[in-house]
């Protein structure tokens, strides 16, 4: 019933909808080492956000492909020049760091892409599958930063959906594909057959979904059982011979993440609160939820700090926080996608900075792109200490306000060109209801899309 009502809270809500249907949600983070200290925080609807010691900049998504819609973006070699980044238009590679993209070749070419899973001891060895209507789909794997690419030969079973490296061990692969489950113990060439979680359970394989696995034991691995109206939390300690169901939820998991010691465990969903675990995942205890709809929780590397979003786009108390005691309380990293102006450092002749030209995020649509250097808040950097970061924004006790339907909401923040979207032309206020239908279905298809 929760989730339901907040659904239906948030549909009601006025001016959600624009661009490319929606206000960005940060869907993932990470931090590679390239970056020193900064990270890179990958939108739904409104491409890339690098952070560093200056702020953040934007790669608007159109700069790969027209409503692009990134997925997923690694560096493939030591320095930051050198990306792949997947996309709903197909995977494409850089060399310049982001100022030209060319699509990938190969069996990959005019394929639609599902993510990209990387190697962590060898960069430019990356694992993507695929979802392309009709056949030819399959799990690829590239072993030189993307200029090509080499089948896994799992076509046969249908879209390979869910795809998971070990992070204590790179060459164990899971994934889930339309009719089955299968590991791999050597990066990805060859595959056996695991259990799709307990059998009491008897799971199909499109209700199985890879969560995480664990820091140091490689042979555990987590999952979900994702059904209506519940969801079961499922731990294999095996390497996914058998399932042991642990936790049942009214609502997916929109976080997990283990601390540096692999003992505290986190879980969080968008509708059905926090939970926490103290000894590595074998029991759970509900927790005050202290940022609601908290999402893409990240363990950043070498350190006991967390990161997250806010998946709550319209009251939401800030869009990327981080946290020193795992989740208790949250500094803002980036309070509002308004503070963000500086667009990506290319020049003026290439591709991103002709696409993106006339694009700010941060500004409302229509508005003119300032200069490079115009408007940037700075925020805080991922290497900085807490306790020059200021005073955290929430503790358990803290209580969110509470908007009513009829109150005013931000305007939306990503400024698209006009011919951007058809919801990006729908009025945003209950005083044209010959078109609210029209309105609340291209609200519920952007929020299909964004929670794919």
């Amino acid at each position: 019933m929760r989730a339901t009502l907040a659904f239906a809270f948030a549909a009601l809500l006025p001016n959600w909808a624009w661009g490319h249907g929606g206000q960005p949600r940060v869907v993932r983070l990470s931090f590679p080492p390239q970056l020193e200290g900064g990270y890179w925080a990958i939108t739904d609807v409104q491409g890339l956000y690098a952070a560093d010691a200056d702020g953040f900049q934007w790669l608007c998504d159109d700069a790969v492909a027209r409503n692009a819609v990134f997925q997923a973006v690694v560096l493939v070699a030591d320095d930051t020049r050198h990306w792949l980044v997947a996309t709903e238009s197909g995977l494409f590679r850089t060399d310049d760091g982001g100022c030209n993209f060319t699509p990938c070749t190969g069996p990959v070419a005019n394929q639609v892409p599902v993510g990209l899973w990387q190697n962590p001891e060898d960069r430019a060895e990356v694992l993507t599958s695929t979802q392309s209507p009709g056949d030819g789909n399959d799990l690829y794997r590239t072993e030189d930063g993307g200029l090509t690419w080499t089948p896994a030969g799992l076509s046969a079973n249908g879209i390979a959906h869910d795809v998971l490296r070990s992070p204590a061990r790179a060459d164990r692969v899971y994934v889930v594909d339309t009719h089955s489950a299968r590991r791999s113990d050597d990066g990805g060439r060859t595959f056996v057959d695991i259990a799709l979680g307990p059998p009491a359970l008897d799971v199909m394989p499109l209700e199985f979904r890879l969560l995480a696995g664990h820091p140091t034991h490689a042979d555990e691995v987590w999952a979900i059982v994702r059904r209506f109206p519940e969801t079961t939390v499922v731990r294999s300690q095996d390497a996914g011979e058998t399932w042991v169901p642990l936790l049942t939820l009214a609502d997916p998991p929109s976080g997990f993440a283990f601390d540096r010691d692999a003992r505290r465990v986190l879980l969080t969903t968008e509708f059905d609160g926090t939970r926490r675990s103290e000894d590595g995942g074998d029991t759970w205890t509900p927790v005050p939820e202290v940022v609601p709809m908290l999402g893409c929780l990240t363990l950043q590397p070498g350190t006991n700090r967390l990161w997250g979003c806010s998946n709550v786009t319209f009251t939401g108390p800030w869009v990327i926080g981080h946290s020193d005691d795992f989740g208790a309380t949250w500094t803002p990293a980036l309070s509002s996608y308004t503070e963000v102006h500086r667009p990506w450092a290319c020049d003026a002749q290439s591709a991103t900075a002709t696409a993106c030209a006339g694009l700010c995020s941060g500004l409302p649509p229509g508005t003119p792109c300032a200069g490079p250097d115009a408007g940037v808040v700075p925020v805080v950097d991922a290497g900085q200490p807490v306790d020059d970061a200021g005073p955290p924004v929430s503790t358990p006790d803290a209580v969110v306000p509470e908007r009513s339907p009829d109150a005013a909401v931000t305007p939306p923040i990503a400024a698209k060109k006009a011919n951007a979207g058809a919801c990006a032309a729908l009025p945003g206020s209950s005083s044209s209801p010959a078109l609210w239908p029209l309105w609340v279905g291209c609200l519920c298809a952007a929020r299909r899309r964004s929670r794919k």
